[in-house]
């Protein structure tokens, strides 16, 4: 959903994931229970840069997720260290339920209350992967040939052109 709001009950109560240069990681908040609500840019990162710098953000805290990798199986331009927008919701509650964990009960851990909401990433990410599996006339882009992008079989051998534009044929 796209906020046309420009401004907020309280913003002290806010926060923004995107990870630029004003942003704090989860775990250096303080007073975590303030925090009421959770903004989420969804659109491609090129996009999101210039979103982010929106007006309407000024005053809110922006906090950063700790390095993942993610497996998000299309194309895009940036490294795996780019997450998909459910990746970057999934780590974000994983880290603040660990920082709250840390402040209030520093023996207990996280118990995979949140998994759930990768089910139907990871539904979809098998999905793709056997339909490659299952037919091996398909192709796709070499650019994106990187470790979590469509995996073979072992016994399968991919032919890899060097051009960064060529498509892989499974042979």
């Amino acid at each position: 959903v796209v906020s046309t709001q420009s401004t907020w009950d309280d913003p002290s109560t806010y926060l923004l994931v995107y990870p630029d240069e004003t942003a704090v990681r989860v775990d250096q908040l303080t007073d975590l229970d303030k925090y009421k609500h959770v903004i989420v840019i969804e659109a491609t990162w090129q996009q999101s840069r210039s979103i982010s710098k929106d007006e309407r953000w000024k005053g809110l805290t922006k906090v950063k997720l700790y390095d993942h990798r993610s497996i998000f199986w299309r194309y895009q331009s940036k490294d795996d260290s780019y997450l998909a927008t459910i990746e970057a919701i999934y780590f974000f509650f994983v880290e603040y339920k660990n920082a709250l964990l840390a402040a209030t009960n520093p023996n207990q851990t996280y118990d995979g209350e949140y998994d759930d909401l990768l089910y139907f990433y990871c539904h979809q990410y098998n999905t793709i992967q056997n339909s490659y599996k299952s037919d091996p006339s398909r192709t796709f882009t070499a650019r994106a040939n990187r470790p979590n992008y469509i995996k073979y079989d072992d016994e399968k051998k991919i032919d890899v052109d060097k051009e960064e534009n060529e498509e892989v044929q499974l042979q």
